[in-house]
């Protein structure tokens, strides 16, 4: 069963979604982890349509490493849109500025499922200084034990930082959860922002106030930094089992979603305060990704 879309404010961005393929003319590239179906541009406008949203930043996925011409083609089909890259990191400054005329604004390190060429200090600080240059902001995917462990050099990052999918908090287990802190705390005191995407990846725990404890969560970074949180569908949901091997790669279907529902959760979080949810929808996204 599908839920109904609820009301959300105009101009409202979905900051975190890719498209995959079609594979003919973007072809995965062979040190994946994992293989997912196809999901298209139209595939996509048509959810969109019935969620309401205006406005979406397409997000370079593992699957196609340093390669970002399936997104480029994306965000040039889809109205109202920008990406977020993978850079190699030797890029020229005419291959930037071919990847910024194409609708681009940030970088993404990906943690959780692409290798990096160096130990992460390195390429902290390598690619802060490249989007310093062509003013972009920097996306990571990984964990809150990782984000710690270079929480010093991030408190000193020279453009924004955002932070997939709660920084891979679990919003339902509240503010009491390991990690919580220091994320937190770049957010209101260092350059941090907040992706709240992707929260089905932790169980609700309903049975333990889980929904409370979400909506607690989310007020907690909101007093934080008002500012810098963003909403993101996370579509079309991604699934890395099971995994593509160097002899195999079966396909990972993605999760099935009610991407409504997903949208219903953020309105619930921001309850009856209309200006926090247009910040998050809305105003957010559009002055960090310059639309």
């Amino acid at each position: 069963m599908t839920s109904t879309a609820p009301e959300i404010p105009p101009l409202a961005c979905d900051c975190h979604m890719h498209i995959f393929g079609p594979r003919a003319i973007f072809p995965y590239f062979a040190g994946r982890i994992y293989t997912p179906p196809e999901a298209s541009v139209d595939e996509y406008l048509a959810m969109r349509t019935r969620l309401g949203l205006e406005r979406v930043v397409l997000v370079q996925p593992s699957v196609y490493g340093t390669d970002n011409r399936g997104q480029a083609d994306g965000i040039a089909r889809i109205p109202g849109a920008r990406g977020i890259a993978v850079l190699a990191g030797d890029e020229t400054d005419a291959e930037i500025e071919t990847l910024h005329k194409a609708g681009f604004r940030g970088a993404r390190i990906n943690l959780e499922q692409g290798a990096i060429d160096a130990p992460i200090e390195t390429v902290l600080a390598r690619t802060g200084a490249r989007l310093r240059e062509v003013g972009w902001h920097l996306q990571i995917f990984a964990k809150p034990t990782i984000v710690a462990s270079v929480e010093p050099i991030l408190s000193r990052f020279p453009v924004p930082v955002m932070f997939d999918h709660f920084c891979g908090l679990s919003p339902w287990l509240g503010v009491s959860q390991p990690g919580f802190d220091v994320v937190r705390g770049l957010l209101r005191d260092g350059p941090a922002w907040m992706k709240l995407s992707a929260a089905y990846h932790s169980p609700r725990r309903e049975e333990e106030g889980g929904p409370a404890k979400a909506k607690d969560f989310v007020a907690n970074l909101y007093e934080a930094a008002p500012d810098r949180l963003v909403w993101g569908s996370n579509w079309p949901h991604p699934n890395v089992l099971p995994p593509t091997t160097p002899t195999e790669a079966p396909i990972a279907p993605f999760r099935k979603v009610d991407d409504a529902e997903m949208l219903a959760l953020m309105t619930g979080w921001a309850s009856d305060d209309a200006a926090m949810l247009k910040r998050i929808m809305s105003d957010n996204p559009g002055r960090l990704c310059d639309f």
